[in-house]
């Protein structure tokens, strides 16, 4: 994707005859990098957001398909279209295909989700960590507005209020996670308003991130 990227911002530099046109795009360009390389995490799927600028290698590639003596059939366009959604269908960025995909119904995503649709107050709290998948898998949108950790420097005002929530159980449910290895500091934090609140429904040991 660098190198797209590389060849694209270069056509449009080159080519592109309009200074104030130009302007413009570099300047949406250094925003975004400054946003992206600023924050407090850096991991590398954030780069992910720059590949609406694949658009001007699409462009470099027009120009360049205009010098060449190919001609263009509805055959040809036709099959060029179903190629690329056939290749969309083989991707593992669906939640729902990579469950299937790698573990079919033995998930634990889907397992909690089917105790969770059984209650008529399907509200659930992913506490102390990142987002593992629960609320896709038992079609919940989530009505706090801290439903899961995140990997930025907001991480102690999310932490509070997910305590807060726990204290005045304000959901039916509640999922938490804990490494084998390494004990969770946070799952210590909530354990006196868990005992009070809530019960164990269900329990897995699973494989998070090689962990």
């Amino acid at each position: 994707m660098a190198i797209l990227f590389v060849i694209g911002i270069s056509y449009v530099i080159i080519n592109h005859k309009k200074i104030n046109n130009l302007c413009l795009i570099l300047l949406t360009l250094a925003t975004d990098l400054i946003v992206i390389m600023g924050a407090s995490n850096n991991y590398r799927y954030y780069l992910v957001g720059l590949g609406a600028y694949l658009i001007f290698f699409i462009l470099a590639l027009a120009h360049f398909s205009t010098t060449l003596s190919f001609k263009l059939t509805k055959f040809k366009i036709i099959m060029f279209i179903l190629t690329c959604l056939v290749l969309t269908t083989i991707t593992n960025n669906s939640l729902n295909l990579a469950i299937k995909q790698f573990q079919g119904k033995n998930t634990f995503q889907l397992k909690y989700a089917k105790i969770i649709n059984q209650s008529s107050d399907k509200s659930l709290l992913n506490y102390g960590n990142l987002d593992v998948g629960i609320y896709t898998a038992a079609g919940i949108i989530p009505k706090d507005k801290y439903f899961s950790q995140i990997n930025m420097t907001a991480y102690k005002v999310v932490h509070n209020s997910q305590l807060k929530y726990l204290k005045h159980k304000k959901d039916n449910f509640v999922e938490i996670t804990e490494s084998v290895d390494d004990k969770n500091n946070f799952n210590v934090e909530a354990s006196p308003y868990l005992i009070k609140n809530y019960q164990l429904v269900a329990q897995t040991t699973s494989s998070f991130e090689n962990k």
